[in-house]
């Protein structure tokens, strides 16, 4: 099949029987993009959080909770920003396993979730969750 190009002037392109481009990064745009760290370090947990939204457009950050243990340590409501960020620590006991949970949402129908396990016995651990 021969390789042609549509739409060059708006950004769309079409190679063979694949959709055009532009579908995918209109999907892309419209997501709350994230990246939440927490670092044990003893009995200290250090959890950075950013999160962002593309400026300009509809799509706001409606919530963003991340558990340590259970327990939100995020106090600052993120609703209605296109970016949120900042550092909490959170003592812990470092001869237990600390669960560690986060929650994202945004006005549209955005959201993700996902957990993981700093593990005892280990004096430094961390868990990272991105996309």
């Amino acid at each position: 099949m021969a390789k042609t190009n549509i739409g060059k002037r708006h950004g769309l392109r079409r190679f063979g029987n694949k959709p055009p481009l532009r579908a995918s990064l209109i999907e892309e745009a419209r997501m709350v993009k994230y990246k939440i760290t927490a670092t044990k370090n003893h009995n200290m947990v250090a959890t950075h959080y950013d999160l962002e939204v593309q400026a300009g457009g509809a799509e706001l950050i409606a919530g963003c909770s991340v558990f340590i243990d259970g327990k939100d340590v995020i106090e600052e409501p993120a609703a209605n920003n296109t970016r949120f960020f900042g550092t909490v620590y959170t003592k812990v006991n470092g001869d237990k396993d600390v669960q560690v949970g986060f929650s994202v949402t945004s006005n549209t129908n955005f959201s993700a979730s996902g957990d993981d396990t700093l593990r005892a016995g280990h004096p430094f651990d961390d868990a990272t969750f991105q996309n």
